[in-house]
């Protein structure tokens, strides 16, 4: 447990050179190369220490908090490796809602149809988006990268808006902060604030990266999800829109 204690200490003093804005390219790549390889550590001693402890509480709150999996059948069988009488712990039933989000969202399948409000009082609905590319950007005013990568995102926006709907989803958050964000950065595209309980689109949808940004093709299918503000995820719009000229 110590040694997980200190690999999350260690990944967030990492995080504050890789967004450091006085750091060189070059210097905050070697700062993300480190982060990428202390996280892949971290999930390594998190599942050992997870599969020493399916007995207890403890084991059950760091596979809920900390270990990272993204595959719905190793999620399972750790799942079902616990004492039956932690399944109605928050912890677990956290993983049980993972699970049912994983089953629901799939790269090459239909998207889960959704009914949100924007920021301007608009009902959006994927049924009625068809027809267009859709990008899900989950976000948040707390997250560096996520505002870091707003220039870019405005971009693109500007770029592809005739072929594609951004819709920003604020997660973790307050209204206020929000709403002066959508003022401040000048975001034009539809911005929703996420809600909880059942309103939950992180828990719905699995997201547990900030920013994550799902695309859905123009039949509502989801073709792909990027964690994280990397360049891959505006390669591959400039690549789909290329192919559909």
């Amino acid at each position: 447990m110590k040694n997980l204690i200190a690999l999350i200490f260690l990944c967030a003093f990492v995080t504050q050179f890789v967004y450091d804005k006085d750091k060189t390219t070059e210097e905050k790549q070697i700062h993300l190369d480190v982060y990428n390889s202390v996280l892949e550590i971290e999930n390594e001693v998190a599942e050992t220490f997870v599969l020493e402890n399916t007995e207890n509480i403890v084991g059950a709150f760091v596979f809920s908090n900390f270990l990272q999996i993204d595959s719905y059948s190793k999620l399972d069988s750790i799942y079902k490796l616990f004492s039956p009488e932690l399944y109605a712990s928050d912890y677990l039933i956290r993983i049980k809602q993972k699970l049912d989000a994983l089953s629901r969202i799939q790269i090459g399948e239909p998207f889960p149809p959704f009914s949100i409000t924007t920021n301007q009082g608009k009902n959006l609905e994927l049924t009625n988006l068809k027809g267009k590319y859709v990008v899900l950007d989950f976000w948040g005013t707390w997250c560096a990268p996520c505002i870091k990568g707003i220039p870019k995102m405005k971009e693109y926006y500007s770029k592809y808006q005739d072929r594609v709907e951004f819709i920003g989803i604020a997660c973790n958050d307050s209204s206020e902060k929000w709403r002066a964000a959508i003022e401040k950065y000048g975001l034009s595209w539809p911005q929703v604030f996420n809600g909880s309980g059942n309103d939950d689109l992180k828990v719905r949808y699995n997201v547990e990266t900030f920013p994550t940004k799902m695309i859905i093709d123009p039949t509502g299918v989801l073709i792909q999800s990027h964690k994280g503000e990397t360049e891959d995820f505006y390669m591959e719009l400039d690549s789909l829109f290329r192919s559909s000229n």
